[in-house]
């Protein structure tokens, strides 16, 4: 039901920009609306945020607010994380690079480096009209998931919501083949350079993506360690030792 809500919100800007009424050279803000299932693969508890993907001078950076958080546990003492990444997401065509952020423990935005568009899209004759828009069906597996998108060559740009892109148009809607992620545009506006652009970013100073991995593996450990140590040791047959479960936008973990 939650999913079926979401399809019917309405895209405002959309056909003004496809008309060129936007300036593509000088840069345009797409807003999106984005699903995510919490609960992969178990049952559907979706939390929904507001995403805003801003492009420049072939640099584009994406970046998601929570609109509504419904965490819980499966029992009293599991331990779920969640990490969606809700921060930014720093493309480069230049380097043929992007930089994505993520909280670390301490509450600090960290930074680790990843090639841009690392995914292998299957272009499809199938298509659909979004809003007043013509939008193409490419579908391809990023990191775990299998993903379909719908992208409109009418706006020729490769880019899309967070780590999506590299298609002849911009994504438009996207989602795994579950539904548990799901995006899709509700706007496009001209950039008018009212936010920060992290430009500056260093890209070459931040570790890559199995530095990624390493350090949610070590995460993950340090946080089993110290749940473990508070869990009760003479305890053989109760039910009350602490579990963990990670649930990432990204299959990471076997």
């Amino acid at each position: 039901m939650a999913y079926r809500m979401f399809c019917y919100f309405l895209l405002f800007s959309i056909y003004a920009s496809a008309q060129g009424k936007t300036d593509l050279n000088e840069g345009i803000k797409v807003a999106y609306q984005c699903l995510f299932n919490a609960k992969f693969e178990r049952e559907k508890q979706f939390n929904s945020y507001e995403g805003l993907l801003t492009i420049e001078s072939g640099m584009s950076t994406y970046f998601s607010i929570p609109e509504k958080q419904q965490k819980s546990a499966e029992n009293s003492f599991d331990i779920i994380i969640e990490e969606d990444t809700f921060l930014r997401v720093v493309k480069s065509a230049v380097r043929n690079e992007m930089l994505f952020g993520t909280t670390s423990m301490n509450g600090k935005e960290i930074f680790f480096r990843d090639s841009l568009f690392p995914m292998t899209w299957n272009l499809e004759k199938e298509s659909k009209r979004i809003d007043s828009l013509e939008c193409f069906k490419a579908t391809t597996l990023f990191k775990g998931r299998n993903y379909i998108a719908w992208y409109c060559p009418q706006i020729p740009v490769p880019d899309g919501p967070w780590k999506l892109g590299g298609l002849p148009g911009l994504i438009m809607e996207a989602y795994d083949e579950n539904k548990d992620l799901y995006f899709i545009a509700r706007s496009i506006n001209p950039y008018t350079k009212t936010h920060q652009f992290p430009f500056h970013l260093d890209f070459e100073k931040f570790p890559d993506y199995p530095g990624y991995i390493t350090y949610m593996k070590d995460v993950f450990r340090n946080l089993q360690s110290s749940m473990s140590a508070q869990d009760s040791p003479d305890c053989v047959s109760c039910q009350t030792k602490t579990t963990f479960k990670i649930y990432l936008w990204e299959k990471v973990f076997n």
